[in-house]
């Protein structure tokens, strides 16, 4: 049986317009986004509203408790 390799590529971000930018050049380049819910720059919430206003892709928000 032959075996089929698994080939995933991770785009890192550390802040939300960056990666609003990044999905809007690449509508189609992107499988799903994860994201925190505190940011610098923008709420995770916000992104997600962003996300699901302007593309149809899954999105994973995570939170970090201290």
């Amino acid at each position: 049986m032959a075996r089929s390799a698994i080939v995933i590529e991770v785009t890192k971000c550390n802040r939300a317009e960056v990666a609003l930018s990044y999905l809007r050049e690449n509508k189609n380049g992107f499988d799903v986004v994860i994201s925190d819910v505190h940011m610098p720059d923008m709420d995770g919430f916000k992104l997600l509203e962003q996300i699901g206003l302007e593309m149809d892709l899954p999105v994973i928000v995570v939170n970090e408790f201290d």
